[in-house]
């Protein structure tokens, strides 16, 4: 489900705006009203405003040449929920709130629902301090029982054993993991999850599992803060390298869309 149903009143006329959610980028009416200053139907972009303490998101729906008429709180929103809407004032060129209105939420997809993780295979190089490493990795939506494929690459920072006559190159691999479970916004399907990606990672080596990973995957998608994925412990497949800790910034690719899960 992309959609949420929002009642919205104005004095005495209602309506039903269906808003899509995540990535899709279309609003709706249900039927027209005479206090909605457009169409019935455009487009919605994201602004996030930033003061010296705090920074804040929402969403501003546009008719279909790109003139702002509303403005709603940033997604994702609750079964019930109510809170004010803005109208799009103008005077010359300039833009400023209007009248507000009211919003109820009757339906939207869920705040959040399970996924599941494994790593696929890892390949990583060393150099003195410096590393780039490149993981596989499969995403699987439990609701609906599909996966999705994906590489991660980053470059960051590496330390290892302080031993000097150690070579200053050293490779790194390993195989397939465990499954690791995480949540994500409701909305998200297994191929959602491209963006910016961040490892931090402590391994013992020697062809062990054992290490401790954080993994932060699909941040800033969609110009949305943040990171959509967040898992504190990943369990990582035996790791054929020596002992090290580091941590590498980059991304996540889709390389194959979401399929039928395959056990």
């Amino acid at each position: 489900m992309h959609d949420s149903q929002l009642e919205i009143t104005k004095g005495d006329e209602t309506t039903t705006l269906i808003i899509g959610t995540g990535k899709y980028h279309y609003w709706r009416l249900s039927s027209p009203v005479k206090w909605w200053p457009g169409g019935t139907s455009g487009t919605w972009v994201r602004q996030i405003n930033a003061t010296k303490f705090s920074r804040f998101s929402y969403l501003i729906l546009t008719d279909l040449k790109g003139k702002s008429l509303a403005r709603l709180k940033e997604q994702p929103y609750a079964q019930g929920e109510q809170f004010e809407g803005r109208l799009t004032a103008s005077w010359l060129i300039f833009e400023f709130d209007g009248d507000s209105f009211q919003v109820k939420v009757r339906a939207c997809p869920p705040t959040k629902k399970k996924f599941q993780l494994w790593e696929s295979w890892a390949g990583a190089l060393s150099y003195t301090l410096f590393q780039a490493e490149c993981i596989g990795f499969e995403i699987r939506d439990v609701s609906v029982n599909t996966s999705a494929l994906y590489v991660y690459a980053g470059v960051g920072l590496s330390f290892g054993l302080p031993i000097k006559r150690l070579p200053k190159v050293s490779p790194g691999a390993s195989n397939r993991g465990p499954s690791n479970d995480f949540e994500a916004p409701g909305w998200l399907l297994a191929d959602d999850f491209e963006g910016d990606a961040t490892m931090q990672s402590a391994n013992l080596g020697f062809g062990t599992p054992i290490s401790k990973n954080c993994f932060d995957f699909a941040g800033h998608v969609d110009n949305f803060p943040g990171y959509f994925g967040h898992l504190p412990d990943l369990q990582t497949g035996n790791t054929l390298s020596l002992p090290s800790a580091g941590f590498s910034s980059g991304s996540m690719k889709l390389v194959r869309k979401a399929m039928p899960f395959k056990q």
